[in-house]
């Protein structure tokens, strides 16, 4: 029995697409962000001054790929420059828009917008659906937490970190996230101060 691999192939069994080693490797940040949010280390950023509507523009081009049964609507309004970590943003809200595709009613938009007022910038992804309780809505941004609703879509493998990570994320540049539930819509919100 010759188990020798030739230049170029792959072993069956242990072949991985690409997709699914970057959900791997998601996982295994999400993880150590957590683990080292609860040892005390928080959050690392790496801010810079950037233009964060254009950056989480790009981001939302990516998610229509990874979400094609969903429609993003994307808009921006006023100065969204700033000193922020981008690569951390783009993941928050790259979390933010797959739970809405995921939780949201099926076939109904996902907004998103991106605002700059005097001194912050914020974004907000809102999704029509089932109202969210607010004892739900109370314990959402904790950590190993998991929707008690069904998904609309196929559900990946999940931690249950999404959100928690938001929320580090949003603390770590000094701002906040809050979730409201209601009118048959729900709406993230993240608050970020220009300085990062």
């Amino acid at each position: 029995f010759d188990t020798t691999l030739r230049d170029g192939e792959q072993s069956p069994g242990c072949s991985m697409n690409l997709e699914e080693k970057l959900r791997m490797a998601r996982l295994l940040d999400d993880l150590l962000a957590y683990s080292r949010s609860k040892l005390g280390d928080g959050m690392v950023l790496h801010a810079e001054d950037c233009d964060l509507g254009q950056a989480l523009g790009e981001e939302l081009e990516l998610a229509r790929a990874a979400l094609p049964g969903t429609t993003i609507r994307f808009e921006t309004h006023g100065d969204t420059r700033g000193r922020f970590d981008a690569s951390r943003l783009r993941e928050a809200l790259h979390n933010l828009a797959a739970n809405a595709a995921k939780y949201g009613e099926p076939g109904a938009d996902v907004a998103i917008r991106v605002e700059g007022a005097a001194d912050q910038v914020s974004i907000s992804v809102r999704n029509a659906g089932e109202p969210i309780s607010g004892d739900a809505l109370a314990v959402m941004f904790d950590p190993l937490r998991r929707g008690a609703r069904e998904a609309a879509k196929d559900e990946n493998v999940s931690l249950g970190l999404g959100l928690f990570l938001v929320r580090e994320i949003a603390r770590a540049h000094g701002g906040r996230v809050d979730a409201t539930s209601e009118g048959g819509f729900t709406t993230f919100a993240i608050a970020l101060p220009r300085g990062g």
